[in-house]
């Protein structure tokens, strides 16, 4: 499977009967995130519809494969990646990236910076390869400062 020019699509309603595979991929890795994306979009407790808000997902040859959020924080002025998931067999093709660089850009559009929270070192240092910088707390653990050129989301 090569990736297309584009395969990042922001969408206004979830595809949920499509995140199925995501879901059982992600339980099996014991990652609840996209069971928990669900869940709060059904219940209508985060729709990612607030201003500055998107959801995004990824496909490869028509099929989902990935899926990331951004949310306004609650406590700052920022934006948070949130629910980031790609399927394991379409890792490292660029898709996680993608789909950051999609939160990056619309991010900027209201935020100066993004944060997002992660305890899990191999996701840590996918960020940090972005350009995010480790903010150790117990709401936050990476920050990126956005700009005009985000660092480590531009280009191919």
């Amino acid at each position: 499977m090569t990736l297309p020019t584009d395969p990042i699509t922001q969408v206004r309603e979830l595809p949920l009967d499509e995140l199925a595979p995501l879901t059982r991929a992600a339980l099996a890795e014991d990652f609840r995130a996209v069971q928990v994306l669900i869940e709060d979009w059904r219940s209508g407790e985060n729709r990612f519809d607030r201003p500055g808000e998107a959801v995004f997902v990824a496909r490869l040859d028509g099929a989902l494969v990935g899926v990331c959020g951004l949310n306004r924080d609650m406590l700052r002025d920022a934006g948070r990646v949130r629910r980031l998931y790609v399927l394991p067999e379409h890792r490292r093709k660029g898709v996680g990236r993608r789909l950051v660089a999609a939160v990056s850009a619309k991010a900027v559009e209201s935020f100066p910076e993004l944060v997002l929270r992660t305890l899990d070192p191999a996701a840590a240092s996918f960020y940090e390869a972005l350009g995010f910088s480790p903010e150790p707390g117990e709401l936050h653990t990476h920050r990126l400062v956005l700009g005009r050129h985000t660092p480590g989301l531009s280009g191919p």
